[in-house]
């Protein structure tokens, strides 16, 4: 009998071990069961790399969105939940509207009671069109058709955002000789409405990766513009009683530096703004800033510097700190994620992350996410036969 419950307990303890997922330092992966074994396509289609993924928490379970070619080298959208904490279960399979036409950009939120998902996706005039959908935890309903502000031009990157459970909708869109403009729309239940013009809409300005929030009843929206100098710089819109206000002037600290990639939190009714700009030296450097009632303050003693070039940083508040997280690309030019951790009282450290299979590994396009209960880091790497592949970690307490 003892030698029974023996075998029982290391029995026990073997599926443990093998049911637990790998991790390494204040880290779990998340990433051994997301991506099934897969044979690479032929040379001669697009390979199957994971692009553009996106992460939200929806009834307390984590989504991912990304895109991926299919057998016929066509990009499809694709969408995981993180089921029982540990494993991942597909939902559907592809959510393109035409399995025939490849899509992108595809943006995952929720507004609590549903899941929504943006997208682009080339329509027979290969022209990219913009559509959303949302997820009712039973089926999709398609929220309109094409949402373009003009169908014969091409939008992309998408995001979402909500007030009072309404989503708002922003994005780019070619303009005249090719020139990029911003739209925002809102879905007032039936259909979607306009909110403002746009920005950047003046002859020659191009914009690129707005970036929605809101707050209580107000909506700030940050972006990268350039003009007739093609040098661009980060700005701020506030959305109060359905109109915009733009700040008078960018948030660059030089604004004759390249700045873009710009990212919005809420931290203890603070809002912080973060993108990457061109030094003097040709480096690019993360910018972090704080909306004060005087105007944008630079918060940048607050990063923690650690050389070379930094790009694409993201934040997501977490209990008493703001997570940061960017890629910063060593003197040998490879790619890795740094992240830190700051506080309103001026306290900064540096999070220990996941070490690298090996040292010549790089990774690249973070992605943090907090439910205040947890914090999953999310980036792409190459994995077997080069293909890009996105890895997850879950921070423990």
């Amino acid at each position: 009998m003892l030698i029974l419950s023996k075998s029982v307990f290391f029995l026990f303890i073997l599926l443990t071990l093998f049911r637990s997922p790998s991790h390494s330092a204040n880290w779990i992966s998340l990433s051994d069961s997301f991506h099934p074994n897969r044979t690479p396509l032929p040379e001669t289609l697009t390979s199957r790399h994971v692009l553009t993924p996106s992460m939200t928490f929806w009834k307390n379970e984590l989504y991912v969105a990304w895109t991926e070619s299919d057998l016929h080298g066509i990009q499809q959208v694709y969408i995981r939940r993180l089921k029982d904490g540990f494993a991942w279960e597909q939902i559907g399979r592809s959510l393109n509207r035409d399995r025939f036409y490849s899509s992108s950009a595809p943006f995952i939120a929720t507004n609590g009671k549903n899941l929504f998902l943006t997208w682009t996706e080339k329509n027979d005039s290969n022209i990219s069109q913009l559509y959303v959908k949302q997820w009712n935890g039973s089926e999709w309903e398609n929220l309109g058709g094409a949402l373009n502000n003009k169908p014969e031009k091409d939008a992309r990157s998408p995001m979402l955002a909500f007030l009072n459970g309404l989503p708002y909708l922003t994005w780019n869109e070619t303009g005249e000789k090719e020139w990029s403009k911003l739209y925002i729309k809102h879905w007032n239940g039936e259909t979607w409405i306009p909110v403002g013009a746009g920005f950047g809409l003046e002859a020659q300005h191009i914009t690129q990766a707005p970036f929605l929030l809101f707050s209580g009843n107000k909506g700030h929206l940050i972006w990268a513009e350039s003009d007739e100098t093609r040098v661009f710089q980060i700005y701020h819109a506030v959305l109060e009683d359905g109109k915009w206000l733009r700040s008078p002037s960018a948030l660059n600290q030089n604004q004759k530096m390249q700045a873009f990639n710009p990212s919005l939190a809420i931290f203890k009714n603070n809002l912080f703004a973060i993108f990457q700009e061109r030094s003097a030296d040709e480096q690019f450097t993360i910018q972090l800033r704080h909306l004060t009632p005087e105007g944008w303050k630079s918060e940048n003693s607050r990063l923690i510097r650690l050389g070379g070039k930094s790009f694409n940083p993201v934040l997501v508040p977490d209990h008493e700190t703001l997570l940061i997280a960017w890629e910063n690309w060593d003197l040998l030019g490879i790619p890795k994620i740094a992240a830190q951790t700051l506080t309103l009282e001026g306290e900064s450290k540096i999070i220990e992350l996941p070490p690298e299979s090996s040292p010549g590994d790089f990774r690249l396009n973070p992605i943090l996410i907090s439910d205040f209960q947890s914090v999953y880091l999310g980036w792409r790497e190459p994995a077997e036969s080069d293909l890009y592949r996105f890895q997850i970690r879950k921070r423990l307490p």
